[in-house]
């Protein structure tokens, strides 16, 4: 166990040990939460980029994915029907609603929502 302070502003520095023992790097965002006992909980958050593919980058896939005749005979009927099914998947998606701007750090809100839930 190791005895930290906290600083003027109100920061903590965490052991370089503790870091290497759970693979903490530095610049890794923490998700902070508190306990009803009065405890701070500090979790990873993994962040995942998120890409919404435009209409261009679509067809992209769809060229690249494109198989000859004797491809399809060679890898069978189901493999075939993968350009209807990708355009199906494009038309799908232009069909729904997008957000203005995708969350930033999809990982945190989730883990936001499960601490609120304790």
């Amino acid at each position: 166990m190791n005895l930290i302070k906290l600083g003027k502003k109100g920061q903590v520095s965490i052991p370089q040990g503790v870091l290497r023992q759970l693979g903490i790097a530095p610049d890794t965002p923490l998700l902070v939460e508190t306990t009803e006992d009065g405890a701070i909980l500090l979790r990873q958050v993994s962040v995942h980029p998120v890409e919404i593919y435009s209409d261009a980058r679509l067809a992209e896939f769809a060229r690249e994915n494109t198989m000859t005749p004797g491809q399809a005979r060679k890898f069978g009927p189901h493999l075939a029907d993968f350009d209807a099914w990708l355009q199906s998947q494009a038309q799908a998606r232009r069909a729904q609603p997008r957000a203005a701007e995708p969350p930033a750090a999809y990982g945190a809100k989730k883990a936001v929502r499960r601490g609120a839930a304790r």
